[in-house]
């Protein structure tokens, strides 16, 4: 909780000599500035500007939940970091160990495009999905071949290959049908003081280095935390986790209105499956 400053005190203990003796001095110029004679500044002067903005408390969740709903509605873009068991029975599928914590990052906008990274088969995977279609890096594609090469392909110069295809992508096939807004604007913040065993209070703390509001609930093995950025005007959801039926889940906010997400690839920067085939067969 953030604690108010102590009040300045205005008395500074002289007595009336002294202070006829001072109404008797004309203060110098360095006296004026919030200086003193030996060209010190005085510590309780801000050369002239405003005092910071500085909360004094901090509020329930109740009272900036519609703030921070609003604000996630009204995003034009965003960056969201998971981590959990999010493949859930089809984690095999994906190179995953069921039940194990996998991480990924989603970049998006409400409606348009999206950026998804995240670990397949032991190597990075990154996806862009335009709405129509989706695509990927060419070296995604090199990385996965390169996986799952035969033995007699295991020497071929992949390195040499991915400087070759920077820059390319492939058509993926069908978008993923993920839209970023299905993440915020259906995030009923509302109902998370109930999830919460009814705790509204917070507390200050700091989060990557940003002043933050956190309200934790913990009861019986399950645990809900979340925090929004310590600011009333602008309280932004920064991360929401927890610990709910056994499975730990995390989800972390930022670049708001600011994420960039890459743009659609030009015809000339795609290639077909059968193309990077042949490229394939052309380099070994």
């Amino acid at each position: 909780m953030v604690q108010a400053m102590g009040d300045d005190d205005d008395d500074n203990g002289g007595t009336a000599s002294e202070e006829t003796e001072n109404e008797q001095e004309a203060p110098t110029d360095e006296e004026e500035n919030g200086d003193d004679v030996n060209g010190e500044t005085d510590p309780e002067d801000n050369g002239g500007g405003e005092e910071p903005a500085m909360e004094d408390e901090v509020p329930d969740f109740e009272d900036i939940a519609t703030d921070t709903f609003s604000l996630m509605q009204s995003a034009e873009s965003l960056r969201l970091d998971l981590e959990g068991d999010f493949w859930g029975d089809e984690a095999e599928d994906f190179g995953a160990v069921p039940g194990e914590t996998q991480q990924a990052v989603i970049t998006g906008e409400p409606g348009g495009n999206l950026w998804m990274s995240f670990e397949m088969l032991g190597t990075d995977v990154e996806i862009l999905d335009v709405g129509t279609t989706a695509y990927m890096p060419a070296e995604t594609f090199l990385g996965i071949a390169e996986l799952t090469a035969p033995p007699e392909f295991q020497d071929l110069d992949f390195s040499t290959m991915a400087a070759d295809l920077d820059g390319y992508w492939m058509d993926a096939g069908e978008p993923l049908g993920i839209d970023i807004a299905e993440l915020t604007q259906d995030f009923d913040l509302d109902e998370i003081p109930d999830a919460m065993g009814g705790t509204t209070s917070g507390e200050l703390s700091s989060h990557d280095g940003q002043d933050v509001w956190v309200y934790s609930y913990e009861d019986e093995g399950e645990m809900m935390e979340l925090a929004v950025v310590a600011d009333s005007s602008e309280p932004y959801l920064v991360y929401v986790e927890g610990i709910m039926d056994g499975e730990e889940a995390y989800m972390g906010f930022s670049d708001w209105n600011s994420a960039e997400i890459p743009d659609e690839p030009s015809p000339d920067q795609t290639m077909s499956e059968a193309e990077f085939e042949s490229y394939l067969m052309e380099n070994m």
